[in-house]
């Protein structure tokens, strides 16, 4: 991938060379060229407001691979038959507003959090606004909260009315692990069509001690253990991740948080 530099600019376009992103800017406009297809990896960067822009026909793959504090706005707008594909794995404090205007028929948005949070707290705001017909979204947040933490998930979806054919899905799941951790799911759904398909569902519950002893008792480590329950959610997240070379500092900054 090529490494590029966004320090103190404000615009890019994207066209089919794969970027990897770094540096510290306020405000940043990602603007996907028409018919192709994007790839894009943020690392290591500092960014107050983020608007993307995925012109028509055109995909965009995105990561988003936290370094550090985050605290970011971000906007997305979809064009006649784009597509999105992003991933955000922050093992730091995280706060992120995120708002997705479908304003095309058939776009389309695929999104997956994996937040970590150990004795610090984490929050993910996302509103998706399905604005044309035939529009699709669907959003997965997974949740790991260690010691004295709290995650919070709140996602909304719009339908308006008129909106037909769309479909709007929601999905958290979350693994809490201590008497003062949490993983909080608030999903909404505001719809005004019938002729459309949405839901949410939720599944938060705590690692189990019983668990921990058992894979103890044949042999692992207290960490090799509880790495191993929570490998089923992180690893697939990091053998999806676009830019594989960066896999293994991301792996070791996440198991890291894993240790006692």
């Amino acid at each position: 991938m090529e490494l590029f530099d966004i320090s103190n600019k404000d615009e890019l376009t994207i066209n089919e060379k794969p970027l990897f992103l770094t540096g510290t800017t306020k405000n940043l406009k990602l603007t996907v060229s028409p018919n192709v297809t994007a790839s894009v990896v943020l690392s290591q960067v500092a960014i107050n407001n983020l608007d993307i822009c995925v012109l028509e026909s055109a995909t965009l793959n995105i990561d988003f691979i936290g370094h550090g504090i985050i605290d970011i706005k971000e906007n997305f707008s979809l064009g006649k038959n784009a597509m999105v594909n992003f991933k955000v794995i922050s093992p730091y404090p995280y706060k992120d507003e995120l708002i997705v205007n479908l304003n095309g028929a058939n776009a389309k948005i695929e999104g997956k959090y994996l937040v970590l949070s150990k004795n610090f707290n984490s929050i993910s705001n996302v509103i998706i606004n399905h604005n044309a017909k035939n529009t699709s979204s669907n959003i997965s947040n997974f949740g790991i909260s260690l010691g004295n933490s709290e995650i919070v998930f709140e996602t909304i979806g719009k339908i308006a009315k008129g909106m037909a054919k769309s479909s709007c899905k929601q999905l958290s799941r979350g693994i809490v692990y201590g008497t003062k951790s949490a993983v909080i799911s608030k999903p909404i759904l505001l719809i005004d069509e019938y002729d459309v398909a949405a839901n949410h569902g939720a599944a938060i519950g705590e690692m189990s001690d019983d668990e921990l002893f058992y894979l103890m008792s044949r042999g692992l480590s207290h960490d090799e253990a509880f790495r191993l329950i929570l490998s089923g959610i992180v690893n697939p997240f990091l053998d999806s991740l676009i830019d594989q070379e960066n896999k293994n500092v991301v792996e070791e900054t996440i198991y890291s948080l894993l240790k006692r």
